[in-house]
């Protein structure tokens, strides 16, 4: 398969899989899922994603962007988190 052909893994930060199980049914984790699925499959996740500025965000909310640095620091060179959570 080539790179381009490529199925997406959706791959959570570690942590963020038992949260939303602590905070929702199985049946709206399913649900979850089932969305992310297929806006990957059809491509709509893009077309409906929002590019985020981080330097616009260390200024408006400087907790989050911190969260979300600390995360991003934790993907290794082939893309994916140390300890990650799959699904």
């Amino acid at each position: 398969m080539s790179e381009e052909n490529k199925k997406p893994k959706i791959i959570f930060a570690p942590g963020v899989l038992e949260q939303l199980e602590a905070e929702n049914t199985p049946e709206e984790l399913q649900e979850l899922f089932d969305s992310l699925s297929a806006g990957f499959a059809d491509g709509s996740i893009f077309d409906k994603s929002t590019p985020v500025d981080l330097e616009e965000l260390e200024q408006s909310d400087p907790e989050l962007f911190t969260h979300l640095m600390e995360q991003m620091s934790k993907i290794n060179e082939d893309g994916e988190f140390d300890q990650p959570t799959v699904h």
